[in-house]
């Protein structure tokens, strides 16, 4: 099955971002939507992790149908390709009134969207969309494990093949021994 790409920081989720894939999707096409895994700051006031869980709850039936998939990617410099590489480069002119919608604009002017981190405030508990929520079995205990991304840290490692791979790293509550797992 065939996608068709997107690449963001989507911070935050908004129309625009909602015109821009429906493009695609009129056409019948799939979507994939790339979250760029940027380190969070005044500029990225949301995790990859939270920002999935931000496009997953405005487009849940998409997501479900499998029309959309969402997928964390590595921070990118350029997009690059070859000569006859079998697909297309597409650009989308949105109309004013959609090209007007700015995240910048909209966390400057609305800063109760925030994560209350940024805030000066820790949150120690958010509970997450079962769509987050990702099962795992301990390697060494046999635990049956459910983590949400507070859980759990990301790493990326590069193969042998010039790739790279993402890696879910977490402390198994039962033993206390730190689990890998590539995603």
């Amino acid at each position: 099955m065939k996608y068709s790409m997107f690449i963001g920081r989507w911070q935050p989720w908004h129309a625009g971002h909602l015109w821009l894939i429906n493009q695609r999707l009129k056409l019948d096409k799939n979507v994939l939507i790339c979250v760029r895994d940027v380190p969070k700051d005044a500029e990225n006031p949301y995790t990859p992790d939270d920002v999935v869980w931000m496009i997953k709850n405005e487009i849940p039936d998409l997501i479900q149908s499998g029309r959309v998939r969402v997928m964390i990617i590595p921070d990118i410099e350029s997009v690059n390709y070859g000569r006859n590489v079998g697909y297309e480069i597409i650009e989308h002119i949105p109309p004013d009134q959609i090209g007007e919608i700015s995240a910048s604009k909209i966390r400057k002017e609305h800063p109760e969207i925030l994560p209350e981190e940024t805030k000066g405030i820790k949150i120690v508990d958010r509970k997450p969309h079962k769509s987050v929520v990702k099962k795992y079995i301990c390697k060494d205990c046999g635990a049956s494990l459910e983590c949400t991304p507070n859980d759990i840290t990301y790493k990326w490692y590069s193969d042998y093949g010039g790739g790279s791979d993402r890696y879910a790293e977490f402390q198994c509550p039962n033993c206390n021994k730190k689990q890998q797992y590539c995603e």
